[in-house]
């Protein structure tokens, strides 16, 4: 399979074809769970530029046919830690280092999911929690308003379209608020490992792949820095806020 470049989503420059892969291509292959060919090809580019690596696959899907096709009854098999665990892991990470002012922080979980992390976090104390999440709630039920902290876990690589994603998240952010999300930033062998990379998993609509640059330039667009605790855990922020003055030096990023 082999297709023409494509504009990047993120910077706008030239994405050449970078390879493809069957649909049933998923994160658990790693651990043994190897799905049968599909008998689709889903297609990836790569920009010159900022390094984003994308898929076009479900540009034009709606949400139902998301559902049918990618979170049905069988993503738990190809995302585990869906269910299993990954709430209680984002809530640790956010216990250990705002339960300082926990019972003062207004938190918004985007892509909530289930709600598992909002309940987690609420029995250890948080008094401020919500959250949205655009394949499970109506939009006329999102929370309205700003607050100190905005998480998002595991959802930017699912969004076809990461200029209005991050919009959207940034929204939410109050002026000394800050963003903690999580995707998985592409290894510096990735032009060898190509989509062999077990993050390139189109049957868990991992469709938007990204550099350390990438996400730099994407956020710079909404007027945020990032900076990069490891790769697959990250911060945004307009003016870094006092609440979260101690992890100043614990992250490499652009500061000013």
């Amino acid at each position: 399979m082999n297709a023409p470049s494509r504009p990047c989503k993120i910077c706008g420059s030239n994405a050449p074809f970078f390879g493809a892969v069957d649909f049933n291509k998923n994160c658990e292959e790693r651990r043994g769970l190897k799905l049968p060919p599909k008998g689709e090809e889903v297609a990836y580019y790569r920009c010159v530029d900022c390094g984003f690596l994308f898929s076009p696959l479900i540009d034009s899907w709606t949400t139902s046919s998301l559902i049918q096709r990618i979170y049905n009854a069988d993503y738990a098999r190809i995302d585990p830690d869906y269910e299993a665990g990954r709430h209680r892991v984002a809530a640790t990470w956010i216990d250990d280092t705002f339960n300082h002012v926990r019972d003062k922080l207004h938190i918004l979980d985007y892509g909530s999911g289930t709600g598992q992390l909002l309940t987690t976090l609420e029995t250890r104390g948080y008094q401020h929690v919500d959250g949205t999440d655009l394949l499970t709630q109506a939009e006329t039920i999102r929370p309205f308003g700003r607050y100190d902290l905005v998480t998002c876990f595991e959802t930017l690589e699912h969004s076809p379209n990461p200029i209005q994603l991050v919009s959207d998240l940034t929204a939410y952010a109050g002026p000394q608020g800050l963003v903690m999300f999580s995707t998985l930033v592409q290894p510096d062998d990735i032009q060898e490992q190509g989509l062999d990379w077990w993050y390139a998993a189109p049957r868990n609509g991992h469709v938007s792949l990204y550099s350390t640059r990438s996400l730099d330039l994407l956020w710079a667009q909404q007027g945020f820095k990032v900076g990069h605790f490891y790769p697959h855990l990250h911060l945004a922020y307009r003016d870094f806020p006092a609440f979260a003055g101690h992890l100043w030096s614990l992250f490499e990023g652009p500061q000013s």
